[in-house]
C-alpha cells in the first residue's frame, strides 16, 4: 500500500469521498468519517441506506477518495449484512467515541467498504 495514503488515512479524521450522482452525473465531494482495518477502508452512511452518497454508490461504485495530499480512484461495495455493518459501527465507536456515533448517525442498516491494494489503488 502506498506509504504516504496509509500515513495520511492513520492520522486524518475524514476523507473526502467523490461520488458521480445518481441523476446528475455530476462528482460530488464531502467529507465523510471513515475506519480503517487491514486493508480496508471503510463507511458508515449518516443516515443509512437514505444517505446520498450511498445511494449514489449503489448506482455507480466508482469513487474518488482524497486525504492529504493523496487521491485516489476506488470502488466502493455496499455492505447490508447486519453482522458486517455492526462490525463497522464498533470500529467507528472505537475511533470516533460512542457517543459521538449515537448523536450523528441513525438508521445504521449499511456500511461500505473500499479495499486499497498493496500499491495504494483500489
Amino acid at each position: 500500500m502506498n506509504r504516504e495514503l496509509l500515513d495520511h488515512l492513520k492520522e486524518a479524521e475524514e476523507i473526502e469521498l467523490t461520488v458521480t450522482g445518481r441523476k446528475t452525473g455530476r462528482l460530488i465531494p464531502r467529507p465523510v468519517w471513515f475506519a480503517l482495518e487491514d486493508r480496508s477502508l471503510l463507511l458508515l452512511p449518516q443516515f443509512g441506506p437514505s444517505t446520498h452518497w450511498y445511494k449514489n454508490i449503489m448506482k455507480d461504485q466508482k469513487v474518488k477518495i482524497s486525504v492529504g495530499r493523496s487521491d485516489i480512484i476506488a470502488t466502493a461495495v455496499p455492505i447490508s449484512d447486519q453482522r458486517r455493518v455492526e462490525h463497522v459501527v464498533e470500529l467507528f465507536k472505537a475511533k470516533y467515541g460512542k457517543g459521538e456515533i449515537d448523536n450523528y448517525y441513525s438508521n445504521i442498516t449499511a456500511a461500505a467498504e473500499i479495499k486499497l491494494a498493496p500499491d495504494g489503488n483500489a
